[in-house]
């Protein structure tokens, strides 16, 4: 289970990384103040935040590849249409793309793959409901590190179809 919290939390002084299966409380930071949502299983961490997984893709030559699940690149074609990797430097609009997302729900816990990335704002709703309030908005860690709050349809920049998997604005580095 080598999610994104799982790379990133070696930096932030836990040394083997977050683990699955473990309710120790490593980590707090994973999961916001007010997220009272009820796990279905209560033996692990819960995690209240997910990687962007767009389906963002970098224009030729701006190093994208495609990731399988065991975290191996399989591609380095950006024009296939698919998840793909890239160095954040990659990435032009810094201030502009989502990074991390709020993801409150039952089944997200730290260190596993379930929930671990949010594709859209329909992705981010628990049953078509946002689980917590932010005054209708979401939270968002932009790719260079300053934090905005969103509603649905600032995310995918005024679409009024945020149930749409290619209404994605700021979910994606188009420029």
């Amino acid at each position: 289970m080598w999610t994104w919290e799982h790379q990133i939390s070696r930096f932030m002084g836990v040394a083997n990384g977050v683990q699955p299966n473990r309710k120790d409380g490593t980590a707090p930071i994973f999961k916001c103040d007010s997220d009272a949502v009820v796990r279905n299983d209560d033996t692990k961490n819960p995690r209240s935040y997910s990687f962007n997984r767009a389906k963002l893709v970098l224009p030729a030559g701006r190093g994208g590849c495609r990731i399988d699940n065991n975290q191996k690149a399989i591609t380095t074609d950006p024009a296939d249409g698919l998840l793909i990797g890239a160095k954040v430097t990659r990435v032009c609009a810094h201030s502009h793309v989502i990074m991390i997302a709020e993801r409150i729900q039952e089944n997200n816990f730290i260190a596993n793959n379930s929930c671990s990335g949010v594709m859209n704002p329909r992705a981010q709703r628990v049953n078509g409901t946002l689980p917590i309030s932010h005054g209708q908005r979401w939270n968002y860690l932009m790719v260079d590190g300053h934090v905005e709050s969103l509603s649905d349809s600032e995310s995918v920049e005024g679409s009024s179809n945020t149930n749409s998997e290619t209404a994605i604005g700021r979910w994606k580095d188009n420029y």
